[in-house]
């Protein structure tokens, strides 16, 4: 972590240490909240191939955080063939992978698979919007909250064996679920033993218009709620960088109001600098909500020279100016993460 430590003042003229890259547009769930509907496809995916994978990897740097997505990320054969690529030439530090939790046998068989290649922080988030018929309903396939349930256990037999897996949920707060949040995060502390719970409002335009995010009174009413359920997770077990992480993700919850108030970034996003978007078609994003940088196939798959292309230096002078903003965790945590300002206003969050 302390080699990072100096995004902390730099963040000019850097490839990212924070990537998320969509292995898939294949997808075995319909979520009325999902943001990236518009590019999932079960009959005919779309995937980088370990080819053109190990391309760009050579072209990255250090990555602090590798994020797997998709789609279903355990959707891909050679889930643990990408990581392998990643590890050998981008270090790697942290790896999480969300899923739907519908395929508890194979998500069991390829997180084993990865962790005999990989020892260092595993994180697999399962997805959890509801209790019972709400959580499927919300994700659009009966049953799911029993594989859920499933997935849940597996992953536990499997902790046994491998300390560096760590197992989270995330709850995405919706019109369909907000008045549930109370039921969900009880549910998680009494019947889970999970190293982390976020709590986050939905975010981009979801497969159903009628479901928005709650109101910024409901979040301003909620946010301690939202604080207490995560305060009691251990967030990896990693020492101080445990508390520095736990420490963030209490105040993105703060922060996040004041930007809902301000209608604005109150700190420059790291988006587009410290984090960037990988998609299943090889677009490359500063985030999965804002315009695109370029392709890398017009790059020859050489990451560097796309990143720091005119337009991508033309979108990311936009960023920083704060033509956008949004609530999304991810960035807003890098954001937090590694800039000063936001330490003081952290820091009664870390004892």
């Amino acid at each position: 972590m302390l080699k990072y430590a100096k995004y902390l003042v730099k963040k000019k003229n850097v490839l990212p240490i924070h990537l998320i890259l969509e292995v898939t547009s294949a997808c075995n769930a319909r979520c009325i909240t999902c943001f990236n509907w518009q590019k999932t496809n079960y009959k005919k995916p779309t995937g980088p191939s370990l080819k053109e994978l190990e391309k760009i990897s050579l072209s990255l740097g250090n990555l602090l955080w590798f994020s797997l997505t998709g789609g279903e990320p355990f959707l891909r054969e050679d889930l643990t063939d990408i990581v392998a690529i990643f590890v050998k030439n981008n270090g790697a530090e942290n790896i999480t992978v969300p899923t739907n939790c519908l395929m508890p046998k194979r998500i069991a068989k390829m997180t084993e698979k990865i962790l005999k290649i990989y020892k260092k922080n595993l994180i697999i988030t399962l997805s959890l919007d509801g209790i019972g018929e709400l959580h499927d309903k919300i994700r659009g396939v009966k049953g799911n909250f029993q594989k859920f349930l499933e997935t849940y256990k597996v992953l536990k037999d499997l902790q046994k064996s491998y300390k560096n897996l760590h197992i989270g949920v995330n709850t995405t707060i919706n019109s369909l679920n907000k008045d549930h949040i109370s039921e969900i995060g009880d549910y998680v502390e009494k019947n889970l033993k999970v190293e982390s719970h976020t709590l986050e409002l939905i975010r981009g335009c979801s497969r159903d218009s009628n479901v928005k995010p709650p109101t910024l009174e409901y979040y301003i009413k909620n946010k301690r709620m939202l604080q207490d359920f995560m305060k009691k997770k251990s967030y990896y077990k990693v020492g101080l960088k445990a508390r520095l992480l736990k420490a963030t993700k209490l105040y993105y919850h703060d922060y996040s109001i004041e930007v809902l108030k301000k209608k604005t970034q109150v700190i420059p996003c790291a988006a587009g600098r410290l984090s960037a978007v990988i998609d299943c078609n090889l677009n490359v994003y500063p985030c999965e909500l804002y315009k695109k940088y370029g392709n890398l196939k017009d790059f020859d798959y050489n990451f560097r020279k796309l990143w720091f292309s005119n337009n991508a230096n033309k979108v990311r002078k936009e960023i920083i100016n704060k033509c956008c903003y949004c609530t999304h965790s991810c960035f807003q945590f890098v954001t937090l993460l590694f800039n000063l300002r936001a330490y003081p206003k952290m820091a009664k969050y870390l004892f």
